[in-house]
C-alpha cells in the first residue's frame, strides 16, 4: 500500500478519528471485509460508497472523492478536486 494511495488515506483518516473498521463499515452500510479491501487498495469504491465512507469517518466529501479519482486516473490532487467539484456540483 503506497502512502499516496486511496486506501492509505482512508485508513489513516479512520484511525486518526479512532473509528474501528467494523464501526466505519456499519455506518457506511458496507461489510468490514469490503472496507478492508478498499483500505488495502484491492478495489476502489463507487462514488456512492465513497460518499458514505466520507460521512462515516467525518471527512470532507470533496477530499474523499478527489482521492478516489486519483486512484482511478493519474492526475494531480488539485485537478482531481476540481473535477469532483465540477462533476458533483460541490
Amino acid at each position: 500500500m503506497s502512502r499516496a494511495s486511496f486506501g492509505f488515506f482512508l485508513r489513516g483518516a479512520r484511525e486518526a478519528q479512532r473509528i474501528s473498521l467494523r464501526r466505519a463499515a456499519k455506518a457506511a452500510r458496507i461489510s468490514p471485509t469490503y472496507l478492508s479491501d478498499v483500505e488495502l487498495d484491492r478495489c476502489v469504491p463507487s462514488t456512492h460508497v465513497a460518499r458514505r465512507l466520507a460521512d462515516a469517518i467525518g471527512l470532507d466529501v470533496v477530499e474523499v472523492l478527489a482521492r478516489r479519482a486519483l486512484a482511478a486516473a493519474p492526475q494531480t490532487l488539485d485537478q482531481a478536486r476540481e473535477t469532483v467539484r465540477r462533476e458533483e456540483g460541490l
